[in-house]
């Protein structure tokens, strides 16, 4: 019999060795950021580059296709396992990956439309613009890919295996580095480096798929055995989250949408290189963040009120705990950090820094409560929080954006 005091200890391994599993994933990936950012500037250029980043954040649109299906099988397969209810598990991750074909195939129809139209709707120069049309189509080909790909992750991630989802991390990422420096190197330009991390995404799903066999091979991941009633199942429980994806994708994509709609597309360069840097406290605190769903999907299937109590206390003193310092730190080191990362040149974005770390730390004060509320199932009237935040988000970028420039 498992004794309180076991199941404790058990539950605070967990999110201990999850924790530092994220970490030791995260900062390998920041590592490559850092030292790859510096070179992808000097061989597009500000303007290629800015496009690169322009075009990434109107296609990021086309995540929110997902529906939040991925934190559906997330949560269900975190359920169903602690049940015991493995033929549940098995139906859900089939008419999830069902799902996300078909929705796959609508993102890239959606790409196909949107490129003819996408240099007349920003400042896309002359002599850009059909490149832009062709990154478009391969950029909405990457979602169109990448959406499927998400029911793999997911189901890691709901089994609590952040060791093999890291590990996983780590060998994309190194093999995203070597195509996209190789794809420049050998003068290929921003769409052979587009072209080349859709190749490394359908890679990945090689060893994905492989740890799943290894840790639950009685989930026989694949398309066979989809149930639709769990298609309702699924949408009850992500058309909340679809809203709070909508949110986010407003507050963190939308900006340089506005920039490059009012000023040069050259302004989005410099707004995205802060933007990167500044969300260095949160991509930190929420590597703690991701054991917090599953977990309380766990305890919310075993009942167990008491812990996830403090399962809601404990995550929001340690959230603050780690954003905090890293803030501090950022914003007094901005100025000379960004001049050592991308040059003196950029070194004027460390207002920017300022502003969008303060902005950072105003959102994940509701993080905790946000992942445990979704393992719960109750998270719909964060949907309605997170909406309002965005729109004025948005509101107030478009008003300041002529006055102040990429500040406001």
């Amino acid at each position: 019999m498992v004794t309180d005091t076991t199941k404790d200890a058990a539950i605070r391994r967990r999110v201990l060795l999850s924790t530092l599993s994220n970490y030791v994933g995260q900062v390998f990936t920041l590592g490559i950021w850092f030292f790859l950012t510096p070179f992808l500037l000097r061989q597009l250029g500000a303007s290629a580059y800015g496009l690169w980043i322009l075009v990434g954040s109107v296609l990021a649109y086309g995540s929110l296709l997902d529906f939040g299906i991925s934190s559906a099988v997330v949560k269900y397969v975190a359920e169903y396992h602690a049940k015991g209810q493995i033929e549940q598990a098995r139906s859900l991750v089939a008419t999830a990956l069902w799902l996300y074909t078909g929705l796959g195939l609508i993102a890239f129809a959606l790409s196909a439309i949107l490129a003819p139209v996408f240099p007349a709707l920003f400042n896309v120069p002359l002599d850009q613009r059909a490149t832009a049309i062709r990154l478009v189509l391969l950029s909405g080909l990457g979602v169109g890919v990448a959406l499927p790909g998400a029911a793999s992750f997911a189901v890691l991630h709901g089994l609590q295996r952040f060791d093999a989802l890291n590990l996983i991390t780590i060998i994309g990422m190194s093999l995203f580095t070597t195509t996209t420096v190789g794809a420049l190197l050998l003068g290929w330009g921003v769409l052979g480096m587009v072209a080349m991390n859709i190749s490394t995404s359908l890679l990945m799903q090689i060893p994905t798929l492989w740890f799943i066999h290894r840790i639950a091979p009685e989930l026989r991941f694949g398309w066979r055995g989809a149930d639709p009633r769990l298609a309702r199942t699924v949408a009850s429980f992500s058309s909340a989250l679809f809203v709070i994806n909508v949110a986010a994708q407003i507050k963190t994509k939308t900006d340089e949408v506005v920039i490059s709609a009012f000023l040069p597309i050259a302004s989005v360069t410099p707004f995205s290189i802060a933007r990167r840097l500044s969300e260095l406290p949160r991509t930190l605190t929420y590597q703690f963040m991701k054991v917090l769903m599953p977990l309380a999907a766990q305890l919310h299937a075993e009942n167990d009120q008491v812990r996830l109590r403090a399962l809601y206390l404990t995550s929001t003193r340690l959230t603050l705990a780690i954003f905090v310092p890293i803030a501090c730190s950022l914003i007094i080191l901005a100025r000379p950090f960004l001049t050592i990362w991308v040059g003196a040149t950029y070194a004027d974005s460390a207002n920017l820094v300022l502003i969008l770390t303060i902005a950072g730390l105003l959102d994940i004060i509701l993080w905790p409560a946000g992942s445990i509320l979704q393992g719960m199932t109750r998270h719909r009237r964060l949907a309605v929080i997170a909406l309002g935040s965005a729109l004025a988000n948005l509101g107030l970028s478009i008003l300041l954006v002529r006055p102040l420039g990429v500040a406001g």
